[in-house]
């Protein structure tokens, strides 16, 4: 299960070198912020199996734009998102989904903060 924080050109490609060597550095503190507040919520939430998943979340970067984040153990998907045994409904601990969100506004910010530093 992995999920992903990817820069998709809207247009941006035309800025100069710095603002997108700043871009990226807003890009990765982002993932590692994201990896941090994964582990943390699957700790928190009770997820912790043999601290197998949560050992397993890591941040990769295939390519100079994108960052990978996840888990990668098989059975993360149902911590985040639940399963029905027998027939009780186990909820999901959702700790991938609201790292993203805790991790969300500051991203922003910070691309903001990135781009106003270089007068754009």
């Amino acid at each position: 299960m992995t999920w992903k924080v990817e820069y998709k050109d809207l247009g941006l490609a035309s800025l100069d070198k710095d603002a997108v060597a700043k871009l990226r550095k807003v890009l990765d503190k982002a993932a590692h912020d994201i990896e941090a507040a994964m582990k943390a919520n699957i700790i928190s939430r009770g997820f912790v199996d043999t601290r197998a998943t949560v050992n397993s979340v890591a941040v990769s970067a295939p390519d100079a734009d994108t960052r990978d984040i996840g888990p990668s153990t098989e059975y993360a998907i149902y911590g985040e998102l639940g399963y029905v045994r027998g027939k009780t409904r186990v909820p999901g601990l959702f700790f991938a989904r609201d790292a993203l969100e805790m991790v969300r506004n500051s991203f922003i910010a910070a691309c903001e903060a990135a781009l106003r530093s270089l007068g754009k």
